[in-house]
């Protein structure tokens, strides 16, 4: 494995995850049980953790960490708002 591969993989896979399940819970809670959309909101929780503990433990690495942590947490906003309009517009048209 390429070292692009591996950090399209790290970086942009917690997105393409997160765009995959908001769509598919867009899908399924098309008439009832609407509130559900907001749960994978929830799985931003990990990464902003693992950013609090960077932040507050410090070390030589500590830049790099945060910055790291700081890509895959944008990555997942980003994934979970196209999830949303695209699951929106899905759910709409159906």
């Amino acid at each position: 494995m390429g070292a692009e591969l591996f950090i399209a993989l790290v970086f942009v896979g917690p997105g393409v995850v997160a765009f995959g399940l908001e769509c598919l819970i867009f899908r399924l809670t098309r008439h009832r049980f609407w509130p559900l959309r907001f749960l994978p909101v929830a799985l931003l929780v990990l990464p902003a953790a693992r950013v609090w503990e960077a932040w507050r433990y410090g070390g030589p690495f500590r830049q790099l960490t945060l910055l790291s942590w700081e890509i895959v947490i944008l990555s997942m906003v980003l994934g979970l708002l196209l999830g949303g309009w695209v699951g929106f517009c899905w759910a709409k048209r159906g």
